[in-house]
């Protein structure tokens, strides 16, 4: 007769070894539904220093251009999680997607520094930063991200197992630093600004991206 030679778990099937040891063995699929709150902040910093060739009077420029996004998801989460164990492991392979809102922040400021005879002054606008689109901006999007992963686990007891495993997350319509940049730049804007010459450009219009996550982990699952 097939006895079982593992101290834990009772298996709807079971798999014979040798005419003597029993290993337990199946599969069972499982639905999730819950809550998701990702945060993703950025910021790009652009520092410059400027140096006049007129040597009779010899002045510095510090610019400065700063571009900062912030995206921050709320959503519903749904999944499925389908789980296969033999004995001592266990392999569970997961897929959900969250779907809600995400909000989108964008901060452009700058700020220019001129050193001449000893005398500083400062004025706001940089470079790629100007009075034209310089502030603060936020948008809301419906967006969906999805998200796979696998994990290999083994039993330590029979309410606690170890896990290694790999996720992937794809989030989508979501503003990043880089992307906010407009590389046309009116001169005539450059600080100290001439009054109302030419386009205003830069100017801010927010441009969507994407994000990719992938990672590793490693975690202890206790049960009971």
């Amino acid at each position: 007769r097939c006895r079982s030679g593992l101290p834990f778990g009772i298996c709807a099937e079971t798999n014979c070894v040798g005419g003597c040891e029993c290993v337990p063995s199946g599969r069972r699929l499982d639905t999730t539904i819950g809550y998701r709150y990702m945060n993703l902040k950025e910021s790009l910093w652009i520092n410059e220093r400027l140096t006049t060739l007129n040597t009779s009077t010899p002045s510095t420029f510090d610019l400065t251009d700063s571009f900062g996004t912030k995206n921050e998801f709320h959503g519903a989460e749904f999944g499925l999680v389908w789980e296969a164990y033999r004995g001592r492991w266990t392999l569970e392979l997961l897929s959900r997607v969250s779907v809600g809102n995400n909000r989108r922040s964008v901060a452009i400021d700058g700020e220019t520094i001129s050193r001449t005879q000893g005398v500083e002054f400062t004025d706001p606008g940089g470079l790629l930063a100007l009075d034209s689109n310089m502030g603060r901006y936020s948008q809301d999007k419906f967006v969906a991200i999805p998200e796979i992963g696998a994990n290999v686990g083994f039993h330590l007891s029979p309410n606690c197992r170890i896990l290694l495993g790999y996720s992937a997350l794809y989030w989508d319509k979501i503003a990043r630093p880089g992307d906010q940049i407009d590389l046309r730049v009116n001169t005539d804007l450059l600080p100290p600004a001439l009054d109302n010459i030419g386009p205003e450009l830069p100017t801010f219009s927010l441009k969507e991206s994407s994000f990719w996550a992938q990672g590793v982990n490693l975690g202890l699952d206790f049960q009971w």
